[in-house]
């Protein structure tokens, strides 16, 4: 009895009684990845938020009634009424060689189901940078593994390097191709055992690409670099399927109920399907090419339409019927040119059925 006594005493003496103030505000409107938050009395310029299901915002427009904020990652989960809360630090992100290695979102946070990042410190994203004065000068080439480029342009390490061109020139491809070299370099001279040997850490910053094709690039990476692909595959495969996934709801919810012939309109494309394999490996080169493509695509979206069903629904289906085979690429190449064009119709369409 005594014992329960002296644990209820002691529970007691470790009790705080002390009131804690938070800074608890409410979405009030949330759109386009924006979020208004009324309440937030004590909140710094660039300051990170805290939303609900772990989801960031930075607090950029500062008003007398509410603050803008700009949120980071994904806000399906978000409604209006949720709380927020403010963290009392400014935009940092970890730092570290912990995060060499890992894929991780705008704010540092990992993406990889590869475990938690155990990095040591964070910096503040708004910082003002070194001068020239207190940097290294350059004095060691940096080699990209293209004859073309390290014979004509010379690279230091620490030098800044802009790449220009149109889109779809190979950027990228270039600097994917100096980061795959630097692993070689790197993983020769540790097996070298030269103590003077200094690595190259890279960096790939990914902004405004979907989230197939950064799928692609670790996919890549990971092959080339010596790192595990598994994830690759794995990430690529789930990150197309969601964007399939999406183009499919699209084009599917048009509220208009299909007719009963569309069950016999999906076992009718695997005929379709052997025909389109024919055609194509008959006309696989040359402007016969490009028109099979425009008639799939457009053939494709009428046939769907005169079943009720959403013509995109219908060009998007035959496109990855095709996907597979041998000169797919071809007629890829073909109707990428085209790629403005589409894009400007699809915007249109989108437009006057809105």
């Amino acid at each position: 009895m005594s014992t329960i006594t002296d644990i209820i005493r002691k529970e007691i003496e470790n009790l705080s009684t002390d009131a804690t103030r938070t800074n608890v505000g409410v979405i009030t409107t949330l759109a386009d990845g924006v979020a208004r938050v009324s309440g937030l009395s004590k909140v710094m310029f660039n300051e990170m938020i805290e939303f609900p299901n772990n989801v960031l915002g930075i607090a950029l427009n500062l008003e007398e009634d509410s603050v803008g904020c700009v949120l980071l990652g994904d806000t399906s989960s978000l409604k209006e009424g949720d709380e927020a809360r403010t963290t009392g630090k400014l935009l940092s992100v970890p730092v570290g060689k912990e995060l060499l290695g890992r894929v991780v979102d705008g704010v540092g946070r990992p993406i990889d189901d590869k475990g938690p990042i155990d990095a040591k410190q964070s910096f503040a994203v708004e910082r003002i940078a070194p001068g020239i004065i207190p940097r290294k000068s350059v004095d060691q080439p940096l080699q990209t593994g293209i004859m073309a480029v390290d014979s004509m342009v010379p690279i230091g390490r620490g030098q800044r390097e802009l790449i220009i061109g149109d889109r779809s020139t190979g950027k990228t491809t270039i600097a994917i191709d100096t980061i795959i070299n630097q692993a070689k370099i790197n993983k020769q001279g540790e097996e070298s055992g030269n103590p003077d040997f200094r690595p190259v850490y890279c960096i790939y910053v990914a902004v405004g690409q979907k989230n197939s094709n950064v799928a692609r690039t670790i996919k890549v990476l990971e092959e080339k670099a010596a790192m595990n692909p598994f994830y690759g595959t794995l990430a690529i495969g789930i990150l197309i399927i969601q964007d399939i996934a999406a183009v499919i709801y699209l084009a599917a919810s048009t509220g208009k109920i299909p007719s009963p012939w569309a069950l016999a309109l999906l076992i009718g494309l695997y005929p379709l399907h052997r025909l389109m394999k024919k055609f194509l490996n008959f006309i696989h080169k040359g402007e016969l090419l490009l028109l099979f493509g425009l008639f799939i695509a457009l053939g494709g979206a009428i046939l769907f339409e005169s079943f009720g069903i959403k013509g995109d629904l219908g060009a998007l289906l035959l496109g990855i019927m095709l996907s597979k085979h041998k000169y797919a690429t071809n007629l890829a190449k073909e109707l990428f040119n085209f790629k403005d064009l589409f894009l400007v119709g699809f915007f249109l369409s989108i437009g006057s059925s809105g």
